[in-house]
């Protein structure tokens, strides 16, 4: 027997006689890895792009294909555990369509100052808004681009007005 094989099986016998104690959190399967949690978060918002509200179809109308000031948004786009109505990464600017459910909720706040710590800058219209007053939304979130775009917030050339 040589020294090696002779040292393997020592130690095997060791560790069948005197197992180490199993520790948590240790790669053992404990917890969700990144991975899982953000194929999760896909697709959640894949379900969500499925079944939009009127509202959302209303407003992505606007947004899509780069109709509204050339700007580049995502529908139903995941950002952390959350998955946002509308964002436009390069602005960092996120747009959400509330209905009454929103009124008063305190996950809401929660979720603002989740996404204003990441960087986003968060844009709330009702859907009562949507549905009658789209022209005061329309120029509230040319105001707002216009801005961000202006000051040049995270905007990359190729997702900024051409």
């Amino acid at each position: 027997m040589t020294k090696t094989t002779k040292t393997m099986k020592d130690n095997q016998q060791g560790a069948a006689s005197a197992p180490s104690p199993a520790l948590a959190g240790e790669g053992r399967g404990e917890g969700e890895s990144w991975a899982c949690i953000r194929r999760k978060g896909t697709a959640k918002a894949r379900s969500l792009r499925h079944d939009q509200t009127d509202c959302e179809k209303i407003i992505w109308n606007l947004l899509k294909d780069r109709r509204f000031e050339n700007y580049k948004f995502r529908r139903q786009h995941p950002v952390g555990n959350y998955v946002a109505d509308f964002a436009c990464p390069a602005l960092k600017l996120i747009i959400e369509i509330d209905g009454g459910q929103h009124c008063e909720n305190a996950q809401d706040k929660v979720r603002t100052e989740y996404l204003r710590a990441k960087g986003y800058e968060v844009l709330r219209f009702w859907n009562n808004d949507v549905m009658t007053n789209i022209d005061g939304v329309r120029h509230t979130l040319t105001l707002t681009l216009s801005r961000k775009g202006r000051r040049g917030d995270n905007c990359e050339a190729s997702d900024g007005p051409q």
